[in-house]
């Protein structure tokens, strides 16, 4: 009886001892993944070539006027963009960047226009208060001093009208300085603007970069330099290297070292390095780029500045591109330019040269005319001239010109 329960003793230790092992073995150790569910997002700012990713967030925001709510990207402090923009830009454009200033894959088009600003007041925590209303005057001003295709209106009012553009309100609970959204894909401005309290409590000149600086990224301006914020910042940030991606387009004849225009009113931090709300070289340089008044006109066939025409007459197309309103002339009867003689923007005109040949004496010299564009609202910009000529009248064979 002893041994068998000495045999069924050690028999129990035995199953304890290979359930234990048992036990260990099969026992998988799990660690919870934690899925960043702003991945794909980051991952498409950083292609665009945004740095600070890290950094990015979602905020619910309810228009003023509409009153519909979106859900927007918060990225490097004060740059709003809707969700939905981010996927247009990651899929519509391929550009690489790689000098000073820059802008957004998506700018203000259908130029020549008036961009309608409203900047709220009233006794609602929104409201701009005294300094922010006189920093959005001025900043509006410098803008319209540039004689850009593009003009600001201003006006203030506690319920922004229908057909306001550009919306500036105080958000009382925000940290940065401000913050702005960019144009759409349609070619409209960046339709806000929050002013967060650190905005005005330096005084009207300091309000003043701040508005500039988000009126500039509504036009589509991107930080100067977005790759390396520690130019104007001061603080170490990651450098986006990653050039294949697009949202940072290079605009022509700005400086093309990283810190080449430090004190620009586009930089990441403006008031670090300013005191004035001054734009600077670079920075209208990069404005009259983006907006500056353009107007050219081009023959379609042949010499781009010279029509030349058979002594039988004939049709050919000229196209003006501009960006601002136009008015077109032509001088000689026998140039014919379609019934548009004023308009906007860019236009295509069916030009008819008269026949030079039925005319009652076989011989004529050459006749010379010439079509003219000038810009409507910028008198002493040179006007565009395309010159007409028409071939000689000759003689019939046999016959001499008397």
């Amino acid at each position: 009886m002893k041994k068998t329960n000495v045999f069924i003793l050690i028999a129990g230790i035995m199953v304890l001892l290979f359930t234990a092992a048992c036990s260990k073995d099969d026992t998988i150790e799990t660690k919870q993944t934690i899925v960043d569910p702003l991945a794909d997002a980051k991952e498409h700012f950083a292609r665009l070539g945004y740095d600070g990713v890290e950094d990015l967030s979602i905020e619910k925001i309810t228009h003023p006027i509409t009153k519909k709510t979106e859900e927007y990207y918060l990225l490097q402090g004060d740059i709003l963009m809707p969700k939905q923009q981010l996927k247009e830009m990651a899929n519509k454009h391929s550009n690489s960047p790689n000098a000073k200033h820059y802008s957004a894959n998506d700018i203000v088009k259908n130029l020549p226009r008036f961009i309608r600003v409203a900047g709220v007041t009233g006794s609602g925590t929104n409201a701009l208060d005294n300094i922010a209303q006189q920093a959005l005057r001025a900043a509006i001003n410098q803008y319209n001093a540039l004689n850009l295709s593009l003009k600001f209106t201003i006006e203030f009012s506690a319920n922004p009208p229908l057909g306001t553009e550009i919306i500036v309100q105080r958000n009382p609970t925000l940290s940065s300085n401000a913050r702005a959204s960019f144009p759409s894909s349609t070619g409209n401005p960046g339709g806000l603007i929050f002013i967060g309290p650190n905005a005005t409590s330096r005084g009207l000149d300091m309000a003043t970069i701040t508005m500039v600086h988000e009126l500039g990224h509504c036009l589509g301006l991107r930080h100067t330099d977005f790759m390396n914020a520690a130019v104007s910042c001061g603080v170490q940030l990651p450098i986006e290297n990653d050039d294949t991606g697009v949202g940072a387009n290079l605009i022509p004849g700005t400086p093309a070292a990283p810190s080449g225009d430090p004190g620009s009113i586009f930089a990441t931090c403006p008031r670090r390095l300013n005191t004035k709300p001054n734009f600077t070289n670079a920075d209208i340089i990069a404005l009259r780029q983006l907006y500056g008044p353009k107007m050219n006109a081009r023959c379609v066939n042949g010499d781009p500045k010279l029509l030349i025409a058979s002594v039988h007459g004939g049709s050919t197309f000229v196209n003006l591109n501009s960006n601002l309103r136009w008015q077109a002339t032509r001088s000689g009867s026998w140039i014919d330019m379609g019934p548009v003689t004023t308009g906007a923007g860019n236009h295509t005109f069916l030009v008819k040269v008269a026949s030079f040949f039925n005319q009652s004496e076989e011989c004529g010299p050459k006749r010379y005319g010439r079509m003219v564009f000038r810009a409507i609202d910028f008198p002493n910009m040179p006007p565009e001239i395309i010159r007409v000529r028409q071939n000689e009248r000759r003689p019939p064979p046999g016959h001499q010109c008397k």
